[in-house]
């Protein structure tokens, strides 16, 4: 099984009823598509051809904060679990359920 994959099935193991069944596709093809180089990351600079792409002007240096405070492993960039944790925060689901959440598995 890929990385990717397996990403996949730790995120639904450990959000899985935040989300419906076709949103986790949605979600896996949208990461798919922004991570150009298929690392498993969306690195500094998937994520500001993203933010170009939805044409929300974001600085460097907000991407650089963005990945520090939101990335398990910002030097690599956001891993699919990451983005999935991003994604429950703007559905609304309050961050600190988040990490409770995460914190159980």
């Amino acid at each position: 099984m890929a990385d990717i994959e397996k990403a996949v099935v730790r995120a639904k193991v450990k959000f899985g009823r935040f989300f419906e069944g076709d949103e986790w596709d949605v979600m896996e093809k949208q990461f798919r598509e922004d991570d150009l180089d298929g690392t498993g990351y969306l690195t500094l600079d998937d994520l500001k051809r993203v933010q170009e792409k939805i044409n929300n002007p974001i600085t460097h240096a907000q991407l650089k904060q963005m990945l520090k405070t939101t990335a398990t492993e910002p030097e690599k960039g956001l891993s699919f679990e990451d983005f999935t944790k991003l994604q429950l925060v703007i559905k609304g689901v309050d961050p600190d359920e988040v990490v409770k959440v995460e914190g159980m598995s």
